[in-house]
């Protein structure tokens, strides 16, 4: 029978060449960890010149047909399995590629690659386990991130993995990986695949299983994973490294997850953690992007919230006097336009009303001052006003004249001063309007006070946006007297 593909070396060879050298050693210990029948692993690495020989060995049961050892995508049992890793049978038909010489010894027969050419064995049989020995092209550093990587495997209990560089003639960097202690661990229902009978193909589902969190100090270094069932598959922008002890959805390379099921690795890293955060901790990515993941839990997004702005919080309100009241009483104001909609969802969701519902205040109404009623006084102060925003280039603000009972003087918001004529510091309305005094020290002061809040972060902040515009303002001032003395 005619074959229904052929697979082209020297492109397949072109592909894997582009792979870090460290993924080809992570798929033979991957492989030796899946069997069940395999209790003890020593892998065997030894550098010369531009190469690297790799031997891993292994005490299990071996390949049960000889073909498995070059035939791509052989169907195997570990794709129904979501207790192991292997799905893609890829791992050692990759290294073959990129290798210049490689033989797999087990106990159904030996392979041999060399110069190009595939040679089968099958009388040279193994008792038992399995031997793959492979001699890549390898530089000094792609070697030195070969030993530092194996530091970060995550090893079972029951299985021991031994390594031995160049012989033994160097001290070896560790002699056994010895499992981590877990610091969390947690049930969570996350995405996974396998293979379904009915269809014969693989599909996405989701199963309840166990997830490991590791602080960064327990690793040799301070990289963090993404771990399925031990094996570092990607490095991660997280404080914390994640084992996952089921088959994750990776892509075909096997060294990335999709962003939605990152999120969800980061969703549960913040339930388990949010009590051991700091503030500098809630300012990073992986927070805020595990923030808007519906796993995290109400607990754990209060801390980032408090965390983060504080136990005394309230949502910015159009009720620019609420919030001015929550300043005073030392509550933060979140904008809406500092959260996205979900994270502001979620917020509201764990207790975070407006200023105006925490600083409830019966409604103090006002009346416009009609123009035609204006005085030549205010009238002039509104030219005066015209002028000064001119000569700072800040662009024209509007002046209204009001009457209120609320407890503010004048207000600013969207681009525009109103004037309390009914607030007990002008005396009465119609004496306010009588004597408005368009060059008054005071008119002009409070005029100022309230330009200095085109520079806040909200329109009735005093924050450090409102204290720097004044000190510019003042600064133009200042210049534009010193230019006028100088043309005297």
């Amino acid at each position: 029978m005619s074959a229904f593909f052929d697979v082209c070396v020297k492109g397949f060879r072109g592909l894997m060449t582009a792979k870090p050298k460290w993924h080809f050693v992570r798929e033979l210990i991957s492989n030796s960890l899946d069997e069940s029948s395999v209790n003890n692993i020593k892998l065997e690495l030894i550098k010369e010149s531009r190469f690297v020989t790799i031997i891993c060995k292994d005490d299990g049961a071996g390949f049960e047909r000889l073909s498995d050892a070059y035939t791509l995508f052989a169907h195997t049992k570990k794709r129904s399995n979501a207790l192991v890793r292997g799905r893609f049978n890829m791992g050692e038909k990759e290294l073959a590629s990129i290798s210049k010489f490689m033989s797999i010894e087990t106990t159904s027969g030996k392979v041999v690659f060399k110069d190009g050419k595939r040679s089968t064995h099958p009388r040279i049989k193994l008792d038992r386990g399995t031997i793959v020995t492979a001699k890549i092209r390898c530089s000094i550093s792609e070697f030195d991130v070969i030993v530092s990587t194996l530091g970060y495997f995550i090893i079972p209990n029951d299985k021991k993995v031994t390594v031995e560089i160049n012989n033994g003639s160097e001290l070896p960097i560790f002699d056994t990986i010895d499992p981590v202690d877990t610091d969390w661990e947690i049930s969570e229902t996350l995405e996974t695949i396998l293979f379904d009978e009915e269809t014969g193909g693989m599909r996405p589902t989701r199963r309840k299983t166990q997830v490991d969190i590791h602080k960064t100090n327990k690793f040799r270094g301070n990289k963090t994973f993404l771990y399925e069932l031990g094996i570092p598959v990607q490095e991660i922008d997280c404080k914390y490294s994640v084992n996952v002890n089921q088959k994750i959805p990776m892509n075909a390379n096997r060294d990335s997850v999709k962003d939605s099921y990152l999120r969800d690795i980061y969703a549960l890293v913040l339930n388990a953690t949010h009590g051991d955060l700091d503030v500098n901790d809630i300012s990073e990515s992986w927070v805020r992007t595990a923030s808007e993941d519906e796993l995290v839990t109400d607990d754990a997004f209060t801390s980032v919230k408090n965390a983060r702005y504080g136990e005394k919080s309230v949502k910015w309100s159009t009720d620019l006097q609420a919030n001015e009241d929550a300043r005073n009483q030392g509550y933060s104001i979140i904008h809406p336009r500092s959260m996205s909609r979900i994270e502001r969802s979620r917020m509201e969701g764990v207790g975070l009303v407006s200023a105006s519902v925490q600083f409830k205040r019966p409604r103090v109404g006002y009346e416009s001052i009609n123009r035609n009623n204006w005085t030549d006084s205010m009238r002039q102060f509104e030219k005066n006003a015209f002028q000064i925003c001119d000569m700072l280039r800040i662009g024209r603000v509007k002046v209204k004249y009001i009457v209120s009972e609320a407890s503010t003087i004048a207000d600013y918001g969207s681009h525009r001063i109103r004037f309390n004529l009914g607030h007990q510091h002008w005396g009465s309305t119609q004496k306010a309007r009588l004597n408005f005094d368009p060059m008054s020290i005071k008119n002009l002061d409070i005029f100022m006070h309230e330009l200095g809040h085109m520079g806040s972060s909200y329109d009735y902040a005093h924050d450090r946006g409102f204290y720097d515009m004044l000190t510019r303002h003042s600064a133009k001032f200042v210049l534009m007297a010193l230019i006028n003395k100088d043309n005297k």
